[in-house]
């Protein structure tokens, strides 16, 4: 018998599956801060990558000031202060942001290692304001509400993983959980509740003209 340890697992396995094919396929936009992973604290962390530019604008404005005085020193250690703000700082963001995107979409393993450390962000990318930020952000949550296709999965799997999702959520319920997993489910008993008030107000059209003539 399988144990629910594992079927929250596979559920989860499933979500990163689905989360990581619509971040390929442009419906999901994937964000890297790459300031919390420019530091000695985050595992992708290389130090060289900061370090080794700014020794050598340092030892260019130093050349200068020894063998051109303090004028051509000083020029030069403000023309090494806009290269590192202007060149070499948005670079080393470029390669961090590409590390952290290629590491994170690894595994699952890496991909929540990342996203409690933080610097992570996915979102709609026509409603950017539809969102998840780590590590605070639930990132399941997210990809069970707007990413996963509700016929990828068996949908008692999944309703069983929503009412876990929505005890966890507060005030949602359990009617607002299942529709965000099966989308196609949810609107069939609300449709029918709106078809039958028509079927009434035509019967009594129909009454109103009969008491007319009677009255003349």
């Amino acid at each position: 018998m399988v144990s629910d340890d594992e079927v929250k697992a596979r559920l989860e396995e499933k979500r990163f599956v689905s989360l990581k094919a619509a971040i390929a396929e442009g419906r999901v936009r994937m964000l890297v801060d790459f300031q919390p992973h420019n530091g000695p604290r985050s595992p992708l962390h290389r130090p060289w990558e900061n370090v080794i530019p700014m020794l050598l604008l340092v030892m260019f404005s130093l050349t200068l000031l020894i063998f051109k005085g303090v004028i051509f020193g000083t020029v030069g250690l403000l023309v090494a202060v806009l290269v590192y703000v202007f060149g070499v700082r948005p670079w080393v963001a470029k390669r961090i942001q590409a590390r952290v995107r290629e590491a994170a979409l690894e595994n699952l393993h890496d991909w929540n290692v990342l996203w409690k450390f933080g610097g992570l962000a996915v979102a709609l990318p026509d409603k950017p304001q539809i969102g998840c930020v780590s590590p605070d952000g639930d990132w399941r949550l997210f990809v069970r509400s707007y990413v996963a296709d509700p016929g990828a999965a068996p949908a008692g799997g999944e309703k069983t993983a929503g009412g876990g999702g929505s005890g966890g959520g507060g005030g949602g319920g359990g009617g607002d959980d299942s529709g965000s997993l099966s989308p196609f489910g949810a609107p069939k008993p609300r449709a029918q509740t709106k078809t039958a008030p028509p079927s009434k107000a035509p019967a009594a059209a129909p009454a109103n003209k009969t008491q007319a003539p009677a009255e003349k």
